[in-house]
């Protein structure tokens, strides 16, 4: 009797990590962070750890996310695939890790044939002009990409929850992000 395999995903940075964590018990999850710390409080089994020198993210830096993306943590990603055709990758854009590990992770699927599946959050329109055209970037990099396809959510989606606290907004989006994995 042949065992069901469990879908692979794979969380990028803090919210990324956040959306996968809350599926890991449903789902196989790997999540990678530059915030040592943070990633260490995950329950989640398979982690990367995005190294920098200072332990600091990348702030708006995009060619700093991609850079992260070293040819041992595609190792490490390769590993954790296996054999599976098809992955889903969960980032929030806008900011330099999210944008641009999200773009190096992407095409390095891409040009294995696997099929990816990205589930992108956009920045709140308050962030800035800056982090949505980073955001509108990467989408626009991933478009041009094979096997790709990409499901956008807006944060500013959580401004019609005003009922409901920041964190019951956020479980909120995860759970409607749970449903399309």
């Amino acid at each position: 009797e042949q065992k069901s395999k469990k879908k692979k995903n794979i969380g990028i940075r803090r919210e990324g990590s956040n959306i996968v964590e809350s599926q890991s018990k449903q789902n196989k999850s790997l999540i990678l962070n530059t915030d040592k710390r943070a990633l260490e409080q995950k329950k989640v089994k398979n982690k990367i750890h995005l190294e920098k020198p200072d332990n600091l993210g990348c702030g708006a830096n995009e060619k700093c996310g991609f850079s992260l993306i070293t040819d041992e943590v595609l190792n490490q990603i390769d590993n954790f695939i296996d054999k599976n055709l098809s992955i889903t990758l969960i980032a929030t854009l806008g900011g330099g890790v999210g944008s641009g590990s999200t773009k190096a992770i992407a095409k390095h699927l891409s040009n294995k044939n696997i099929l990816v599946k990205c589930i992108l959050v956009k920045p709140f329109a308050w962030e800035g002009s800056k982090k949505i055209n980073r955001a509108n970037e990467t989408i626009e990099f991933l478009n041009q990409l094979n096997n790709v396809s990409i499901i956008e959510i807006e944060n500013d989606e959580l401004k019609s929850f005003e009922h409901l606290s920041m964190k019951e907004s956020f479980n909120l989006l995860n759970n409607k992000i749970n449903l399309m994995v």
